[in-house]
């Protein structure tokens, strides 16, 4: 027989000859006392604390430990020393420590016997079996022992960042292997905060190393004060929630978890309103919500909503960049800082001009007085705001009514060009063109009204008038009720008024800038339409027929009946001209005449 097992064998005969000898009785003896071995242990397992004497049934400390623990020292070869495996480190575990952890439980590692004969108990050749039980194997730790040593086991920091003690030998008593930041960091790295009083989170610690409850320290829970804990316990300062500080103690604007994010939140800007945490974050309503303390790389989750993404945008955070958000001018023109980067904190990004042209380009006007139109800025070339929290919050404010025409087109009261929307005032520019010379009187024609060719709005923000696509929509009156305007050519045609009598022209030029006489709309001879040429062979003057709109010399006399759209005749030798019948009668110069009829000469 193997020498090893023999020395073992005799041994166990040994202590159940003693055991029955201390007792009085033999296990299989009769009894009235039906208690089981160990059941001197409290109803969690943990281990016997008190003497045996007067038992009737063998106690755990017959054989190991003394009166006042199962634990070892002593073993079961009456060995004492912390460096025996079968002493070790039993006594450190199961006392309660009054700084640093709870007092363990025999069940934590071992298979407590309800009897000494129990499977597991006398039956293990050289030790103690080793089945570590729930503390051991928390938070799915994969716990184990072997050559003498417990490793991946969760009371000493295994499932924990930093600090976590892999392998740790039975014997290695006094080897600060329950210090504090043996388990875990002193403090945890993030996205745990650098707080180092862990008592402003932790309520079962008074300080840095002192716990209030110790039952309470390596217990499987992390204890963590609830909903009345506040946010800048962890980040930011009693200002605010915001950093700095961040979760890693930085504070200076070129670290990421810092960056803009008090640029931001300020509440006293005069350009802007204070941006809401819950604008770029999902705001927790508890320290352990999801989406708050569960990003392994320490980065906080961006969840763009409420004014980032405003009329439809869609943000994005890309390479330490915002972008496309509507609060840095993801649905206007012409800024200069659209995609600001998150650590540049320069007063750049926030600056006039940074998230829309100044002014935009068109189709707003190239007027620079902000006030004129915004009510909530000041009048004047140095625009400041009447209430900042208006600015940037997702609703263009324009004060419907009180400006005039002339605010974004045309000047001095008059709503036609020049200047146009981008402040051109000469008429080769298509936004100026021949408004003025249409709107303006002269001794040879009426001034057109501006509904003439548009439909004259309202209000500003009546459809059609500004639609994203700066052009005016052309929309003629019955009089050209067959005109058309080319954007190509920036011509018009098909127009009664520059038409040759009753015929209609051929293209025109908008921005030609010609000057118009009689012969730019209709020849003064023969060319004329109908039987005019006839009459004006014949020596008939135009103030013969029109002495109302033309005198003998050709120049109009009345510019209001002049392209009127109405027949203005008026014989100078005396007769009438009915318009329905087309017919002139009692005139000098031949009998009754239908007008398409021939001449008679």
């Amino acid at each position: 027989m193997n020498k090893r097992y023999l020395s073992y064998h005799i041994r166990w005969m040994f202590v159940g000859l003693l055991v029955a000898t201390h007792c009085g009785k033999s296990q299989d003896a009769p009894s009235d006392d039906t208690t089981p071995v160990g059941t001197n242990n409290p109803p969690d397992g943990s281990d016997p604390t008190g003497p045996v004497s007067g038992r009737p049934v063998a106690d755990c400390i017959t054989c190991h430990g003394d009166e006042t623990s199962a634990a070892p020292p002593k073993n079961l070869n009456g060995e004492t020393a912390l460096t025996s495996a079968g002493v070790g480190a039993h006594r450190v575990h199961l006392r309660e420590s009054s700084l640093q952890f709870r007092r363990m439980l025999c069940t934590s590692c071992h298979i407590v016997p309800e009897e000494l004969g129990s499977p597991g108990h006398l039956d293990e050749i050289p030790g103690a079996e080793v089945t570590f039980g729930e503390a051991a194997r928390w938070g799915n730790a994969q716990s184990s022992f072997a050559n003498g040593e417990c490793s991946n086991v969760y009371c000493h920091g295994s499932t924990l960042s930093e600090g976590g003690v892999q392998s740790i030998g039975w014997i290695d008593v006094g080897q600060a292997a329950a210090a504090c930041g043996t388990c875990h960091g002193v403090p945890p790295r993030p996205p745990h905060p650098t707080e180092t009083d862990c008592g402003s989170c932790h309520p079962t610690m008074d300080g840095p190393a002192s716990f209030s409850d110790p039952a309470l320290h390596i217990n499987g829970t992390v204890e963590i004060i609830g909903q009345e804990r506040q946010c800048n316990s962890c980040h930011g300062d009693s200002v605010s929630p915001a950093p700095p500080k961040d979760l890693g103690g930085g504070v200076l604007s070129s670290a990421t978890g810092v960056g803009a994010h008090r640029a931001h939140l300020q509440a006293d800007s005069t350009r802007f309103r204070s941006v809401l945490c819950s604008d770029c974050h999902v705001v927790p309503t508890e320290l352990n919500s999801q989406g708050h303390i569960d990003d392994a790389n320490n980065q906080a989750e961006l969840s763009f909503g409420g004014i980032a993404s405003a009329r439809g945008v869609s943000p994005e955070y890309v390479d330490g960049t915002c972008a496309n958000t509507y609060c840095h001018g993801a649905t206007m023109e012409g800024g200069a800082l659209t995609v600001p980067a998150w650590t540049a904190v320069d007063g750049q990004a926030s600056a006039c001009g940074a998230c829309h042209g100044l002014p935009p380009p068109s189709p707003h006007p190239a007027a620079t007085n902000c006030g004129q139109c915004h009510p909530n800025v000041t009048p004047g070339e140095e625009p400041a705001f009447l209430d900042s929290s208006s600015h940037i919050d997702g609703v263009v404010d324009i004060a419907i009514g009180r400006q005039a025409c002339d605010s974004c087109h045309g000047e001095g009261g008059q709503a036609a060009p020049p200047k146009d929307l981008l402040g051109n005032t000469e008429p080769n520019s298509p936004g100026v063109g021949a408004h003025r010379a249409h709107l303006e009187a002269s001794a040879n024609y009426r001034a057109l009204p501006c509904s003439t060719c548009h439909i004259v709005p309202r209000n500003v923000e009546d459809p059609e008038h500004i639609d994203g696509d700066s052009r005016a929509e052309n929309v003629f009156t019955a009089l050209n009720g067959l005109a058309s305007y080319d954007r190509n050519t920036f011509t018009c045609g098909n127009l009664y008024c520059h038409g040759n009598g009753q015929s209609l022209s051929g293209p025109v030029s908008w921005t030609a800038n010609q000057p118009v006489n009689c012969g730019s709309c209709h020849t003064t001879g023969v060319g004329l339409s109908g039987a005019h040429g006839d009459h004006v062979e014949d020596g008939i003057r135009c103030a013969d027929c029109h002495q109302t709109v033309a005198d003998a010399q050709r120049n109009i006399v009345d510019g209001e009946l002049h392209m009127n759209g109405t027949k203005d005749i008026s014989f100078s030798r005396g007769g009438e001209y009915d318009a329905q019948t087309s017919t002139c009668s009692s005139i000098g110069c031949h009998a009754d005449w239908q007008w398409s009829g021939e001449d008679d000469g």
